[in-house]
């Protein structure tokens, strides 16, 4: 299992959870887990190709993915992921 941390903006589209607890061994893996546990959250991470939208920030075990092909191929067991969004205005 993996833990899964949701910004405060996506938790409504979680059931108001805070963290979510994933059986996942990819990073892969771990966002086709979130699409059964918390549908609508994909679309707003990810564009139409399967890549991180340019104001999503993913941390695996606290250290910045840029792209989700600089991912690491695997997932431990208790790994930590934490989704950051950005916040915009003028």
């Amino acid at each position: 299992m993996i833990t899964l941390t949701l910004p405060a903006s996506l938790r409504p589209l979680a059931d108001g959870r805070k963290t979510l607890q994933l059986a996942a061994a990819t990073l892969d893996e771990a966002f086709r887990r979130l699409d059964e546990t918390a549908p609508l959250i994909r679309p707003q991470v990810l564009d139409e190709a399967g890549g991180l939208r340019p104001f999503v920030g993913l941390f695996v075990n606290g250290e910045q993915i840029g792209a989700l092909a600089d991912a690491p191929a695997a997932l431990a067991p208790g790994s930590q992921l934490m989704l950051v969004l950005a916040v915009a205005g003028g």
